[in-house]
């Protein structure tokens, strides 16, 4: 997690690239729809990841490349 100008933004790294939280990157670009904002974007930029944890396999929040 890092800051951009005061907001929180959540990162993590699948297969050597950075992923960030979609709400995140929506709300730092000030939009408000984040369907909307993603809706553009190609399959292989966004999408939900399961990742193993101490509490078993959890989906993350939609991200994007």
């Amino acid at each position: 997690m890092f800051n951009f100008e005061g907001r929180s933004l959540r990162v993590t790294n699948i297969d050597n690239k950075p992923w960030f939280t979609a709400r995140d990157v929506v709300v730092c670009l000030g939009l408000k729809n984040i369907t909307m904002a993603l809706a553009p974007l190609a399959s292989d930029q966004k999408g939900v990841k399961t990742f193993d944890t101490p509490g078993g396999r959890q989906a993350c929040p939609p991200l994007i490349r």
